[in-house]
């Protein structure tokens, strides 16, 4: 027992140090104020600010608070100076693309898009305007990000769990192009299978309204909202 509990210390440990290795290259990619004593100060106030709650977030992912953090990062934004508001803003976009669905995320999306804006900030704008115009993301193009992302503490993240994130966040915007789909033509558009279970639990969740019929092997939805209705006559010829 003691071993295995040494084992897992050192493991632990060795985690937390890979971390801390990714945290100090972040930081070397922000260069440094030359001005007075009190702007140095406020610029490393920040930086712990920033390199504090991402390694919160590393050490209670499975609560999965990115919409948490992102909003924690947004509050930094204002007082930052010009070079780490920029880096601030493309972490915070970077997030807001593996966070999962929330209530919330479509007002904060709105907001992150006024901050690129007022920054002149072209920064992931195709991924980026698939969420904020509500299109889903298929998973070679989540892939292709996430071998991209400039925040390298992301890639700790379980896989699974960012996946799982995108799933989500796809499975809320279907209600706006179809009124019912089948489970595998999900999977089909995804290009991921899509666990039932991730369905039932929005369902149950009051994330998404509509039911799963068994018979039919489709996703019916209640609040089909007639956005993008072509899909939705194709989808209606393959599903009965």
């Amino acid at each position: 027992m003691d071993q295995i509990y040494s084992d897992y210390c050192s493991n632990q440990l060795n985690e937390q140090l890979s971390i801390l290795k990714d945290f100090e290259h972040d930081l070397q990619l922000v260069p440094c104020p030359q001005s007075n004593d009190a702007v140095l100060n406020e610029f490393i106030k920040l930086k712990y600010q920033d390199i504090h709650s991402d390694y919160l977030l590393l050490n209670s992912i499975n609560q999965n608070k990115i919409i948490e953090l992102i909003n924690k990062k947004l509050t930094l934004v204002n007082s930052a100076p010009d070079n780490m508001k920029i880096e601030l803003i493309e972490k915070i976009v970077e997030l807001s693309v593996i966070s999962k669905y929330d209530f919330r995320k479509a007002e904060i999306l709105k907001f992150i898009h006024k901050l690129k804006q007022s920054f002149n900030i072209h920064f992931q704008d195709e991924l980026f305007s698939k969420l904020l115009n509500k299109d889903f993301i298929h998973i070679n193009e989540f892939e292709s990000f996430l071998a991209a992302v400039k925040t390298k503490w992301i890639l700790k993240l379980p896989k699974s769990k960012l996946i799982e994130n995108l799933i989500q966040t796809n499975l809320s915007v279907l209600p706006l192009s179809y009124k019912s789909i089948k489970l595998q033509n999900i999977n089909r558009l995804f290009g991921v299978e899509v666990d039932e279970s991730i369905i039932s639990k929005m369902i149950s969740d009051d994330n998404l309204n509509g039911k799963i019929n068994q018979l039919n092997q489709c996703l019916v939805f209640d609040d089909f909202q007639l956005e993008n209705n072509i899909f939705d006559i194709i989808e209606e010829l393959s599903v009965y």
